[in-house]
């Protein structure tokens, strides 16, 4: 009785564990998204400008 109880925690903290790595990929995916967000801002301004500047 003891191994099923062992076996089933096991599996319970397995799960938990599975659940939080999904966690943590599913934030840095976002941070990664935030980002080049960040990144690309610059760019979008000049691309700006340089479209005022040709109207």
């Amino acid at each position: 009785m003891d191994r099923r109880r062992r076996r089933g925690r096991r599996a319970a903290d397995r799960m938990e564990w599975a659940a939080d790595a999904a966690d943590t990929v599913a934030t840095l995916a976002e941070l990664g998204v935030l980002f080049l967000r960040l990144l690309s801002l610059p760019f979008r301004a000049v691309a700006a400008l340089l479209r005022m500047i040709a109207d």
